[in-house]
């Protein structure tokens, strides 16, 4: 087959490992999507910015939703900048919108908000404006106030945002931005109204992505953490169980999800006065997280715990290991915090 006949087969092949690669993220299937958006680069001119800036923002959701952010930030950085260059707004508040979020979960506080300010000026220059981007960045701009420990200010972009998705009538992530609602009631100790708005996000993930979805696990640890500062320890331990039995059958894409779990179910059990229970639960996330160090500050807390429970049982030398594990790993993640360079 001629050269030109063989690029020319190999770029019609794009849109459909796009196609598939999103497909596969949706579904949970994280390592299957990467390597199918990683061919689609693989197969992209330097030409096709618009094709380029597209597989690279999906592949920067895959790496965000594995935790793996210095990847994630790099392919959003890129997609950005392929955005910028073809002049869509909207493309590239997404692109901001993701960034920040990144930003956020790692604890860069000024840089997350600096960078949904700018997403949100950027929507506002689309024309037309889209919707679904536009509350996306409002629920993100809610989600950083929330981090900063800005209740009211959260509570207000959460609300503009549900109230842009009602008046447009667009189809978005609703039951999302009502679980951040949820988790901004729980921290403000309004336990009936945090109940109701997860009861009410959980109904609208089931019934859009069954009842066996990892989408569910925000809603369903959420519940567990209200059912445990209300006293419904049964309450809460069901809510972790049903995460559990929905993580686990997707172990590699959603181990520090896991880890997380465990540790809260390991709490939980302690105040059931189940305390094998509770010491196995926390030894198996202590387990999942030694792995995964460097994804974020939980899993340096789940070890630290384990360290003490080791201590406690007369094992000081392993509990001292761990601990100078944690230590260094958190040292790592402060000095690549400290290097990165701003956009």
């Amino acid at each position: 087959m001629p050269y030109v006949a063989i690029v020319l087969a190999l770029w019609t092949q794009v849109p459909t490992l796009l196609q598939e690669g999103r497909a596969e993220y949706l579904n949970g299937h994280f390592a299957t999507a990467e390597r199918l958006l990683g061919d689609a680069l693989a197969q992209l001119s330097q030409n096709d910015n618009s094709l380029r800036a597209k597989a690279l923002g999906n592949l920067g959701d895959v790496y965000s939703e594995q935790e793996e952010y210095l990847k994630a930030e790099g392919a959003y950085s890129q997609a950005l900048s392929l955005w910028k260059q073809l002049s869509d707004p909207g493309a590239a508040a997404l692109m901001l919108h993701n960034l920040g979020m990144i930003y956020s979960i790692q604890e860069r506080n000024d840089e997350a908000l600096r960078f949904l300010t700018q997403a949100y000026q950027s929507v506002k220059s689309a024309l037309p404006a889209d919707p679904a981007i536009t509350a996306q960045v409002l629920n993100g701009l809610g989600i950083v106030h929330y981090r900063r420990n800005n209740n009211g200010k959260a509570e207000q972009f959460f609300n503009r945002a549900l109230e842009v998705v009602h008046t447009s009538g667009v189809q978005f992530n609703t039951g999302g931005v009502l679980n951040n609602l949820g988790a901004l009631y729980l921290r403000q100790h309004k336990f009936k109204q945090a109940e109701d708005v997860l009861y009410q996000a959980l109904k609208i993930k089931e019934a859009d992505k069954g009842p066996a979805n990892p989408d569910l696990i925000p809603e369903l640890n959420t519940l567990g953490a209200i059912y445990t500062a209300t006293g419904k320890y049964l309450e809460a331990e069901r809510q972790y169980e049903r995460s559990l039995m929905i993580l686990e059958s997707r172990h590699t894409d959603f181990a520090p999800a896991i880890a997380r779990t465990l540790h809260s179910l390991s709490r939980t059990y302690s105040k059931l006065g189940r305390q094998l229970e509770s010491d196995m639960a926390l030894t198996e996330a202590a387990t999942i997280a030694r792995g995964n160090l460097s994804k974020d500050s939980e899993m340096a807390q789940i070890v630290q715990d384990y360290s003490k429970l080791l201590k406690s049982h007369g094992k000081t030398e392993e509990a001292a290991l761990l601990r100078a594990q944690v230590k260094r790993a958190r040292a790592v993640a402060d000095l690549v915090v400290r290097t990165r360079p701003s956009l």
